[in-house]
């Protein structure tokens, strides 16, 4: 399967409306002092602790939920370096999907799945109580459709990130987590899984050897226990741009986030996700780009295993890759079937 081609990192992307400069998505060792020429790899692309203990320069991943039905969709992907695009479950169809893939490939954009419960009433934000085969099969169902559209296009899935109430069920429930794991292992084991910092789902992600990005939120409020605030219920987007900024910043620098009860939740922020659906998310998303650049911190999709031979974020210790960790610690009982009964 061809891998998506990055334009040149040179070639600055078109601005913003208003003429705003849009600072570029540059590959940068995180012991380099300024960009390089080589193309993002495996050692410039990882967010690791010795990344940001060791230097003060180092990489995180920037993503954004698109193909939702979002107008600044396009915008949006010159400032990111991962988009999870909607599969059509809670939003888009196979249309938006197409143009959005198309438009990541253009961008350099790690192109990533985003699939839901069957939900597009309430965007995927009701929680649903399925059974384990429904899921399963319905998470094929979603990501084998935009891999097809991908791979028309010459190019190819790099994560899977579920999306709004599975996202969250998922994030504290280990069943759930241990179904979408098993989808996303059988689909393809070298996909990357986004999940909540500390979840349930990463959790399971790792113990199968699946690479594991620990995903952190610069608008959203956390709960005591790490969880997101619920949508609708006080302190549950973070509507003011330097407070998110600054979440953001603590977050990266010193591993911890300020939950709504006033106590300290510690955390590993791989990614941090943007909204296309907010209210200025281009706007924000251009003031972020801008601290980030700012702070010494390079924009950079997470590793892509095919490029590194396997390796991968939050792998576990006992085997050398996903499939040798898999065999290793995914005995036949974790298979998903069992579930089905």
């Amino acid at each position: 399967m061809k891998k998506i081609v990055k334009k040149d990192s040179k070639a600055a992307p078109p601005p913003l409306a208003g003429g705003a400069a849009i600072p570029p998505v540059i590959a940068v060792s995180p012991t380099t002092a300024g960009p390089a020429s080589a193309p993002v790899t495996a050692s410039s692309s990882l967010l690791t602790e010795a990344s940001i203990t060791t230097a003060n320069r180092f990489s995180v991943d920037l993503n954004a939920d698109i193909g939702e039905g979002g107008s600044s969709d396009e915008a949006l992907l010159a400032l990111v370096s991962s988009a999870n695009i909607a599969c059509g479950w809670h939003a888009g169809g196979a249309v938006f999907m197409q143009r959005t893939v198309a438009w990541a490939i253009s961008y350099g954009v790690a192109i990533g799945a985003h699939p839901s419960f069957p939900d597009a009433a309430n965007f995927g934000r009701r929680e649903m109580h399925l059974s384990a085969e429904e899921i399963y099969s319905g998470l094929l169902y979603q990501i084998g459709a935009l891999a097809a559209i991908a791979k028309v296009q010459g190019a190819h899935l790099s994560h899977v990130k579920p999306h709004g109430a599975l996202y969250n069920q998922a994030a504290r429930d280990p069943k759930l987590a241990d179904v979408i794991v098993a989808a996303v292992r059988d689909f393809d084991s070298s996909l990357a899984l986004f999940g909540l910092a500390n979840s349930a789902l990463i959790d399971a992600a790792s113990r199968v050897g699946l690479r594991a990005v620990e995903e952190v939120f610069a608008d959203r409020g956390y709960n005591a226990d790490g969880s997101l605030v619920k949508r609708g219920t006080p302190g549950d987007m973070i509507e003011d741009e330097e407070q998110a900024l600054a979440q953001t910043m603590q977050m990266l620098r010193e591993g911890k986030v300020h939950a709504i009860d006033g106590s300290w939740v510690p955390l590993t922020a791989h990614t941090i996700c943007l909204h296309g659906d907010g209210a200025h998310p281009l706007a924000f998303a251009q003031r972020i780009r801008t601290r980030l650049a700012q702070e010494g911190i390079v924009v950079a999709a997470p590793e892509d295993s095919q490029a590194a031979g396997g390796a991968g974020v939050a792998e576990s210790s006992e085997a050398t890759g996903p499939r040798a960790t898999q065999s290793a610690v995914m005995p036949d009982q974790f298979s998903v079937f069992p579930l089905l009964k």
